[in-house]
């Protein structure tokens, strides 16, 4: 059936997705970062991961796109449009608020592309620091 196949495709959409987070999250914990939050849900949304830099003065919301065509994790900025970017920047606010408490910390938006290659799905990884601007 139809609805079977479509079920099928979004629980498989689901696991890649929740597989490219993991592989974000150690990679940004092997490049110094400390990941302080997973799937943030915050009003209006949801931040991929939580982020602050090694020396604690950036909270960095990070947005992960993953695929099993290397060709479009490379370039994964321009699958973040400005409508999401608008989201992002929102949500990005009400983390400040909660997680930067006490802290003069500065905010930053980065995308990690990850792209599943091949029969094993071996992961590659690329890390697009401040790939947007705050906007609203």
């Amino acid at each position: 059936m139809l609805l079977d196949r479509v079920r099928a495709w979004w629980r498989r959409r689901d696991r890649v997705g929740a597989r490219g987070e993991r592989v974000a999250a150690r990679y940004l914990r092997r490049a110094g970062y400390r990941v302080i939050g997973r799937n943030v849900e915050l009003a209006g949304g949801e931040i991929d991961l939580l982020a602050l830099t090694a020396d604690g003065g950036a909270l960095v919301v990070v947005e992960v796109k993953t695929n099993a065509d290397a060709a479009a994790a490379m370039i994964p900025e321009l699958r973040v449009g400005a409508d999401k970017q608008r989201r992002l920047t929102r949500l990005g606010v009400q983390a400040l608020r909660r997680y930067g408490r006490g802290r003069r910390v500065a905010m930053r938006f980065d995308v990690v592309g990850v792209a599943l290659r091949g029969r094993w799905r071996r992961a590659v990884v690329r890390h697009h620091r401040g790939a947007f601007e705050a906007g609203f």
